[in-house]
Order: C-alpha cells, then structure tokens, then sequence
C-alpha cells in the first residue's frame, strides 16, 4: 500500500513542476519528425509547382518561336503575297479557284491549323497569335472560307481546315471584345524606343 502511495507522490509532484502554459511540453520526438516531414512535403509542392510553371513558359515561348518561323519561310511570303492578290470569293460561289491560288492557300492553311491547334491546346497564348499574325489570318479565312467548305464537300471531311476557321473566329471574338490597335498606336514601339534612347 505504501508503495502506490509513494508512486501517487511522485506523479503528484511531477504534474506541479510542470509549467502549464509551457507550449513545448507535449512536443516529443514523433511529433517534430511529423512537421519535420509536413514542411518538407509542402517545400516539395512548392518547387514542383515552379518548376511546372517556368516549364509551361518555356514550352509557351516555344511554341511562339515556331509561329514566328513558320512566317518566315520563303514558301509562306510566296503563298501569302498570292492570297493578298487574289479576290474573295462569295458564300457559295462556283467559280473555281486558281491552281496557284488553290496551292498557296493549301500551302498556308496547314500552316494555320498547326498554330490555331496550339492555341486550342493553350501551347501558345491567342493574343500573342493575334498580334504576330491575326490580320493576316482573318485575311486568308476571307479568302479560303468558301474554297475550304468546297474541299469539305470534296474530300467527304467537314473537319478539313477545321482550325483554320475556329482560329479566324477566336481572333475576330478577340477583336470586338479589345480595341484592337497596332502596337506603334498602342504605345509599344514608342516606349521601346524610348527606353533604348534612355539606356543610350
């Protein structure tokens, strides 16, 4: 009996020496191996998740240096010079294309159905599209709309030029929704300039 009495004291007397408003008293080795890890956990997210996104801006910047060479060909300033030339053909018109024309709209359309499937992949940024090329693709669906149905109907395939035209309707959407202006107008080239005039 006079055992337990003993033990009792010694419990007794450890609960008073200890200080209740002690905020490391429960804190054992289990638990700071728990937060230990916890934090190391969400470090890791941390860094993936930037990781991930400088890869998305890569793969974005990329894909935007691929729009850019595909209009740098010789091959695209040849076509694109004979599409500016040639007339718009009228919804539903019979009269046939050119065999020139015809080439150099095949030649630019395959073209535009890589770039308007990246936008819709969101590999590249639709503004960035619309800035580098949009006039010249809404241009070249003015005049490739009705020859492109017609090769629809031909080829039994309504997906034919498909992203051509999704494209051409993604940068018109744009258009009415932003006052769309050329970038001397819009103040970029201006303070280009005059940014490269104060670093002088």
């Amino acid at each position: 009996m006079r055992l337990v009495e003993l033990a009792d004291l010694i419990d007794l007397d450890e609960e008073q020496n200890k200080s209740p408003s002690d905020p490391y008293m429960h804190l054992d080795l289990a638990t700071v191996l728990n937060l230990i890890s916890t934090l190391t956990l969400v470090g890791a997210l941390v860094f993936t998740g930037l990781q991930l996104r400088a890869s998305n801006r890569a793969r974005r910047d990329q894909a935007a240096i691929t729009v850019i060479q595909s209009a740098q060909s010789e091959t695209w300033t040849q076509a694109s010079g004979l599409i500016h030339r040639s007339p718009q053909l009228a919804e539903g018109s019979s009269e046939q294309t050119v065999p020139k024309v015809e080439l150099a709209l095949f030649t630019i359309g395959i073209r535009i159905e890589a770039v308007g499937y990246m936008v819709y992949e969101r590999l590249v940024n639709l503004e960035a599209v619309d800035e580098l090329m949009g006039g010249f693709t809404l241009l070249f669906w003015s005049r490739a709309k009705t020859w492109a149905k017609r090769r629809r109907v031909e080829l039994g395939d309504p997906k034919a030029f498909e992203w051509c035209e999704w494209l051409a309707l993604r940068i018109g959407e744009r258009r009415s929704k932003t006052r769309s202006q050329p970038g001397l107008l819009a103040g970029g080239l201006e303070g280009l300039a005059r940014s490269s005039v104060q670093s002088a």
